[in-house]
């Protein structure tokens, strides 16, 4: 890169593997070995791999059978995954528990 294009703050190291030489990017036959080893390690039912924090919050909103206009309980300082979830589907929140105290705690 020259000094025109900008500055070269690190050259990333990505080893070769077998996962980047195939065509798979995202759901893939390694997503669903993950899927299946975690499953017979932890003894579980069914496995989910999911993208991010942020999916792995909506799905468990969707699971714990969470509707629009229901609320949700979410601490004041928290990651915005934790709200934007709820927001995003449409739930009221109340946001409490700005105390450290156990008393003032939800």
């Amino acid at each position: 890169m020259s000094p025109d294009e900008g500055i070269v703050l690190c050259h990333p190291h990505i080893p070769r593997s077998d996962t980047l030489d195939s065509r798979w990017i995202g759901q893939g036959p390694k997503v669903d070995q993950f899927e299946n080893s975690s499953r017979e390690k932890f003894n579980l039912g069914p496995c989910v791999a999911v993208g991010s924090g942020t999916d792995a919050l909506h799905l468990a909103y969707v699971l714990a059978g969470i509707r629009p206009g229901d609320e949700v309980v979410a601490p004041v300082f928290t990651c915005i995954a934790t709200n934007s979830t709820a927001v995003r589907r449409r739930e009221n929140q109340v946001r409490r528990c700005r105390s450290a105290h156990a008393q003032h705690f939800c």
